[in-house]
């Protein structure tokens, strides 16, 4: 009896050390300070919209990103935003990810950008940002810009074989690579325009980003590429460190113990659990995609995407491997599906088209044309050719 009172006395006396530590434990982590951050890839985002079912969810495109951009501005438990640079984007691309980014910097919250390796493209949607960090062992290629052509007829010549081509104007020269050994002047200053815009675009953001003169950041320019110790040297990035680093020194810039990094935040996430006979028939549901037409009777706008290369016929490609074309078929026919449905009162048209069939850019004009409703055009990277042809079926243009 006195060894059993014994072992109960023990174990009483050790209960109020262990809620004790319980207590310390609590306290501590009410101590531990954290704050999150929005992480978001930027790589090459396709304009179309994502598919439906499994496949879709897993896509990036330029309007999703753009959404979860906006989306951590009003977050409140979101302290900033990280743009995880991984390529860099068309020209059109990236100057709406930098509104977005200035959008997000309204909110009073500081954007970081992270660039393992930086071409000019990548560095240009980096200068959004107010703090660049890369790590010291790699390199920032700012080199300006250049355009290649090459020219065909010297090899013609030596094959036995003439190019027969018919040019309209001094400056439709797209058939002077085949007809030509060298390029014509007027293609010379065609080329010469197009670069002096891009390079002054190209300025223009660097000199804003970094806050730097224009003529000191053509001087920058001339002098690059740099490695990255030299870069920040220079004032055109704040930090070479690795990640690590740049966790604990976000943290310690925040004011916190901790910084909780959301990795593709915003995204949707995907149930990929297909155990069993239900994840079987899961499975085969996405697979198969779901019905996302919608039957409001509310005014609405309709957005048509006018995507890849135009031609004759039914759209298609946008896989892994296949380029997407723009099909007149297709196109006509949605654009009569919305002339048919009054609840739909506008068009938006979201072009990113190099152009393509004549007849069928012909056919897309005509339809937007006689569809009764008003047609705003949004334009992506490029709008060459019927990429434009079909746009002067609007009423506005935007790019």
């Amino acid at each position: 009896m006195r060894l059993m009172l014994a072992a109960v006395l023990a174990v009483g006396a050790t209960a109020p050390s262990l809620r004790a530590q319980d207590a310390k434990k609590g306290e501590d982590a009410k101590k531990t300070k954290t704050a999150s951050v929005a992480v978001i890839k930027i790589k090459d985002f396709s304009e179309s919209p994502a598919p439906p079912g499994l496949f879709g969810d897993k896509v990036d495109t330029l309007r999703s990103v753009l959404a979860r951009i906006k989306k951590a501005g009003d977050d409140a438990e979101v302290k900033g935003l990280l743009l995880d640079v991984q390529s860099g984007v068309g020209r059109g691309q990236a100057n709406e990810i930098r509104t977005a980014v200035k959008n997000f910097k309204k909110t009073g919250k500081k954007v970081y950008a992270c660039v393992e390796a930086a071409d000019t493209g990548s560095y240009l949607i980096a200068t959004a940002a107010d703090d660049i960090s890369m790590p010291p062992q790699s390199m920032l290629l700012l080199t300006g810009l250049r355009m290649e052509m090459s020219f065909y007829k010297d090899l013609f010549d030596k094959l036995g074989i003439k190019m027969d081509t018919l040019q309209m104007g001094d400056f439709k020269n797209a058939g002077e690579p085949f007809s030509r050994s060298s390029m014509s002047e007027p293609l010379k200053k065609h080329m010469n325009a197009i670069l002096d815009d891009l390079y002054g675009q190209m300025v223009d953001n660097i000199s804003e980003g970094r806050k730097k003169p224009a003529e000191e950041v053509k001087k920058l320019i001339d002098e690059g590429p740099y490695t990255v110790e030299n870069a920040k040297m220079v004032g055109l990035i704040d930090h070479a460190e690795y990640h690590s680093d740049f966790k604990a020194r976000l943290a310690k810039e925040l004011g916190v113990d901790d910084v909780t990094l959301k990795l593709n935040y915003g995204k949707k996430k995907v149930d990929n659990d297909f155990e069993g006979l239900p994840g079987l028939m899961k499975l085969i549901n996405e697979l198969a995609g779901k019905d996302t037409s919608r039957k409001s009777t509310k005014p609405r706008i309709a957005l048509l995407h006018a995507v890849g290369m135009i031609m004759p016929g039914k759209s298609a490609g946008g896989g892994l491997l296949d380029a997407e074309t723009m099909g007149s078929d297709t196109m006509v026919e949605a654009i009569k599906k919305i002339q048919k449905d009054p609840n739909i009162k506008a068009i938006v048209m979201r072009v990113d088209s190099p152009g393509g069939s004549a007849l069928a850019s012909d056919l897309i004009w005509q339809a937007l044309g006689t569809s009764g409703k008003p047609v705003i055009v949004s334009m992506g990277d490029v709008a060459g050719s019927g990429g434009y042809y079909i746009a002067m079926g609007a009423k506005k243009i935007y790019a």
